[in-house]
C-alpha cells in the first residue's frame, strides 16, 4: 500500500516533466493525491461492505487484490498526461486503498471477545511494521530500476495476498 501510494505525487511530477517548475509539479502531485483519496479511496472503502454482503469477504478481498494487481502496473507504466494520471491514480486508490475497509470488519472477528481489541490492534500494527519494511524495499528497488518499474514490481505483492486468501 505505502510503497505504491507514496509514489503517486512523484508519478505526477514525472508525467509533467522537467519543463514544468518544481513548484507546479509538487502542486499537481498534491492535487492528484487529494483527488485519488477523496474520490478513489473513499469510494473503494464505501463499496467494500456492500460488496462483501453480496459476494462474501474472501471474494471481496480477491476482487480488490486482482483489481490492484492489474491497475497498478497500468497506472505506473502507461500514465502519460495529467488527466490520464489522475484518472488512473483514482482507480488505483479505489482498489489499493479501498480494501482497507475490510480489515476493520475482518480483524475483530478473528479473536474471542476478551482479546478482540488487542488482536485487531496487533494485526493493524504488524501491518504497519511490514509497510515500513516495504518502504525500504521500494527504495532499494528504486535505486536499481526506473521508479515506475519498481512500483509495478511491488504490485506483485497483491498476488501474494490472493494466495493468502486461499
Amino acid at each position: 500500500y505505502w510503497g505504491i501510494y507514496a509514489y503517486a505525487p512523484e508519478l505526477m511530477g514525472e508525467v509533467l516533466g522537467k519543463n514544468v517548475s518544481a513548484e507546479d509539479r509538487r502542486r499537481a502531485g498534491s492535487v492528484a493525491y487529494m483527488i485519488m483519496n477523496l474520490a478513489g479511496c473513499l469510494l473503494g472503502q464505501l463499496a467494500f461492505a456492500p460488496l462483501t454482503m453480496r459476494v462474501g469477504r474472501r471474494a471481496a478481498f480477491a476482487f480488490y487484490h486482482v483489481g490492484s494487481a492489474i491497475i497498478v502496473p497500468i497506472t505506473f507504466l502507461l500514465a502519460a498526461t495529467w488527466t490520464q494520471t489522475v484518472v488512473l491514480l483514482t482507480i488505483t486508490a479505489f482498489f489499493v486503498g479501498g480494501m482497507h475497509a475490510g480489515y476493520a470488519i475482518y480483524f475483530p472477528e478473528m479473536f474471542p471477545t476478551r482479546l478482540r481489541a488487542t488482536g485487531a490492534s496487533f494485526c493493524f500494527n504488524l501491518g504497519r511494521l511490514g509497510s515500513a519494511v516495504m518502504l525500504l524495499v521500494r527504495g532499494l528497488l528504486r535505486n536499481q530500476l526506473a521508479p515506475r518499474h519498481a512500483v509495478s514490481i511491488m504490485s506483485l505483492l497483491f498476488l501474494v495476498g490472493l494466495l493468502l486468501l486461499w
